[in-house]
């Protein structure tokens, strides 16, 4: 008698076991789906006292390694390209502001260099540092950096 029992008690288990694996299968990654028929059958466990294997199949069959599923490689694949993307269309408009702003920059002292040449022709070197508040130092390195610049473009 007792072996009969235990056998009785086994066949539920097994045939549960059974239907959570064919569940798992044909619901794939449906966790909405799969909630459904985990509610339906913790219904019929109630009549069966199958309540333990029940709770015990729905978090086995919760517990998904993610990253292995074919659908979070393809997720993973498309956010990865939209970042990098992303990432090179940052990375570009900082560069060309970047760049911008050296190229506002280096007009500015072309401009400066140019006025202190235009002034240095007519003016000496103290009127020239004082009508554009500059110091003489600053006048002499300004021409040094001009000269430097047109010898330069003059070669190009």
């Amino acid at each position: 008698m007792r072996n009969g029992l235990h056998i009785c008690r086994q066949l539920p288990v097994a045939g549960f076991r059974r239907n959570r694996y064919r569940l798992q299968e044909l619901l794939g990654t449906d966790e909405r789906g799969f909630r459904e028929y985990m509610n339906m059958l913790e219904v019929l466990s109630e009549n069966r006292e199958l309540r333990a294997r029940v709770e015990e199949a729905e978090h086995m069959l919760t517990q998904v390694e993610i990253e292995r599923l074919p659908s979070f490689a393809i997720g993973f694949e498309r956010g990865e390209t939209k970042g990098m993307k992303m990432g090179r269309k940052e990375g570009m408009e900082e560069g060309m502001e970047a760049g911008r702003e050296e190229g506002r920059e280096e007009g500015r002292e072309e401009g400066q260099a140019q006025v202190v040449r235009r002034l240095l022709r007519r003016l000496d070197m103290t009127k020239t540092s004082e009508l554009l508040d500059l110091s003489p130092e600053e006048v002499e390195r300004i021409v040094a950096a001009g000269t430097d610049d047109h010898s330069e473009r003059g070669r190009h």
